[in-house]
């Protein structure tokens, strides 16, 4: 383990968060959801747009009731 900025973290890790450090630029309306694979992702996802959006759509065209997908319309996967 490797003391960085006050946290333990693995040795391999510590690049990756550094990286992360520079280029991520938080906005205010960031909302972070971070779980481990297989424990509720889809459903604090959705938890989370439903509670967010939750006076943007009416209960008869709610996106959770006609969509298998929840996202949002500035899904991005390039972090550069």
């Amino acid at each position: 383990m490797v003391l960085y900025k006050n946290y333990w973290c693995r040795p391999h890790l510590v690049g990756n968060i550094m990286l992360l450090q520079d280029i991520f630029k938080p906005r205010r309306d960031d909302i972070i959801l971070a779980t481990l694979p297989k424990c509720g992702t889809t459903w604090r996802k959705a938890l989370a747009f439903t509670t967010t959006n939750r006076s943007r759509y009416s209960f008869s065209d709610h996106p959770l009731l006609t969509s298998n997908y929840v996202g949002s319309e500035n899904d991005e996967d390039d972090l550069t």
